[in-house]
């Protein structure tokens, strides 16, 4: 590997301003998983950093700082130093200036994230950890620690793991406004009752030890509900990511659906994570509700009401011609019935989930249709779906009386 340094001249910039140039030139030139960054590239400004590169990165970068005019000198042998074939751009954490308002400074914490795979089911994620960010907080905190435990069983065993103040501060929003709340440096944190796996919560407090994220896909879920109850934006980001990749396999991508979809209320996931893993199964949805047999019946049946009204909502809004359009409608009419008749505790979301089938779309003899088969299931669910029919139609003489006006010559004078 290389480390790369500013040559020092009569011109010389400094090393943090070096460093932006330097990161700059990467994300124009290089294919790098660094590119999320650059929007808060200028926290860089305020601190030193070395980058550690790749031969083919080494070179890329000569070319296109040379362009800039930046001269440089390269550290170390690239005959004596084994670089993996697979590297793309080492983690680095860039602290930000840490001045005495530590809840400001340490939210403009820049974390750049690499060396990320997914293996077996497993997400693998190596990060160098923080240290000068930690060494400043560690100054502020001095020793303390923050303790996290769970009684286990009913003869008082208890389950504990410790982390440095300093370094949880630096990964979790929840434990610096606690910190700053309570003025105590030693945190205690009951996790007994909460809904999550002690495994999951170890996961996160050895990420933040060490900068090491594992984690086999069965625990995704509870690895989203650990970051979002400890406030840490940057685990949060590398398991959605861990998320949509699972996303584009057909074998994980419904599993996928149900954790991002599965509380609107309090979603684990960002807004771009939901429409990016729905867009990703919105193809082969369209397949499901195309033919509806045994099994693929069944797998309509087994959606949460609240992945069956995204799926529905995004399958309404695809560009399709309008015969293809009608189709759709009507499938995703019979989708909607086949789910409630499977769930009828859930009924009252009936309205919800027929505001997704847009009626309109139908021709006028299939809209009539549906309304016979819709009497055939009983008062509740021919309701729900009533008022929408009657918006349908009035939509459809509307439009039949545009189509006729425009076909009637006017008068000249």
């Amino acid at each position: 590997m290389y480390n790369c340094t500013k040559r020092l001249a009569s011109n010389a910039v400094t090393l943090s301003d070096f460093a932006l140039q330097i990161f700059l030139a990467l994300t124009t030139t290089l294919q790098t998983p660094v590119s999320f960054a650059v929007q808060k590239l200028a926290a860089l400004a305020h601190s030193a950093v070395y980058l550690h590169v790749t031969k083919e990165q080494w070179d890329g970068m000569v070319r296109r700082c040379e362009i800039c005019k930046l001269g440089f000198a390269r550290i170390g042998n690239s005959e004596e130093t084994a670089i993996p074939s697979n590297l793309e751009l080492l983690p680095i954490f860039v602290p930000a200036n840490v001045s005495n308002d530590m809840a400001e400074s340490l939210d403009e914490k820049v974390t750049l994230y690499a060396s990320y795979r997914v293996d077996s089911g497993h997400l693998y994620h190596m990060a160098k950890v923080g240290a000068d960010l930690q060494n400043a907080t560690e100054r502020m905190f001095q020793c303390a620690d923050v303790t996290f435990f769970r009684k286990a069983g009913s003869e008082g065993e208890m389950l504990r793991e410790n982390v440095k103040s300093a370094v949880a501060a630096a990964h979790s929003q929840a434990i610096r406004n606690a910190i700053s709340r309570t003025h105590n440096k030693y945190l205690i944190v009951d996790v007994t009752d909460v809904p999550i796996s002690w495994h999951s919560l170890y996961t996160a407090v050895n990420f933040m030890r060490t900068g090491q994220l594992c984690f086999p896909f069965s625990e995704i879920s509870d690895m989203l509900k650990v970051a979002a109850l400890l406030k840490m934006p940057d685990m949060s980001r590398l398991v959605e990511s861990y998320l949509r990749h699972m996303s584009m396999s057909k074998e994980t991508a419904l599993q996928c659906l149900e954790i991002a979809f599965a509380d609107q209320r309090n979603a684990l996931v960002s807004p771009e994570t939901q429409e990016f893993i729905a867009d990703a199964f919105a193809d082969q949805f369209a397949e499901c509700i195309s033919s509806f047999t045994p099994s693929n019946i069944q797998k309509v049946k087994a959606l949460s009401v609240n992945t069956l009204a995204a799926l529905l909502m995004r399958n309404s809004k695809r560009t399709i011609s309008r015969e293809e359009s009608s189709k759709m409608s009507l499938m995703r009419c019979q989708a909607v019935v086949f789910w409630l008749r499977a769930n009828p505790a859930y009924i009252m979301h009936a309205q919800r989930l027929f505001r997704t089938v847009h009626f309109e779309q139908m021709s006028d003899n299939e809209r009539h249709s549906v309304v016979t088969w819709l009497r055939k299931f009983g008062y509740a669910i021919f309701a729900a779906a009533e008022n929408f029919l009657v918006d349908a139609e009035f939509e459809g003489l509307k439009i039949q009386q545009q189509t006729m006006q425009a076909s009637i010559p006017q008068a000249t004078v």
